[in-house]
């Protein structure tokens, strides 16, 4: 259990970072990667492009709201209390909860998106864009991995 709190508040501690690293200017860069890299992963025809986009953005713009606003929130709470080692179990079991709740929602979110994208494309580019989204975060790793080490 101790291990699940641990992977939950790194994973956690990790996404605040790759935010970070988007305020720094670079949000607009991975947003135009990424709309081409779904784009042509999913091969969208023009009429499915007209109704896919809207939806998809709709949901990006909802759990980009969950993730600054609230993430953020959580992460002074723990800056101001002195990290993550000076607080109390039952402080990080608050803490926890709160970003699990987050993370519901954000879940949520993902299943109205893809409720309302069955009425506009195949559940074939359904799931190709679930393996997309997965393949261009991983890819977005590995490049800010090999900057850090070549900054080195």
């Amino acid at each position: 259990m101790k291990n699940k709190y641990l992977f939950l508040l790194t994973l956690f501690l990790f996404t605040l970072h790759i935010n970070a690293q988007r305020r720094n200017g670079n949000e607009g860069q991975l947003k135009t990667l990424k709309i081409g890299y779904i784009t042509q992963t999913l091969d969208l025809t023009s009429d499915e492009a007209q109704y896919f986009w809207p939806i998809y953005n709709e949901y990006q713009d909802k759990i980009h709201k969950l993730r600054k606003g609230n993430q953020r929130e959580l992460m002074e709470q723990l800056k101001s209390r002195g990290g993550i080692d000076a607080i109390s179990e039952k402080e990080a079991e608050k803490i926890l909860d709160k970003f699990l709740a987050i993370e519901n929602k954000i879940q949520e979110e993902r299943d109205k998106m893809y409720s309302k994208l069955r009425g506009v494309i195949s559940a074939k580019k359904i799931l190709k864009l679930h393996h997309a989204e997965y393949e261009f975060k991983r890819k977005i790793l590995q490049r800010l991995r090999k900057e850090k080490a070549d900054s080195r």
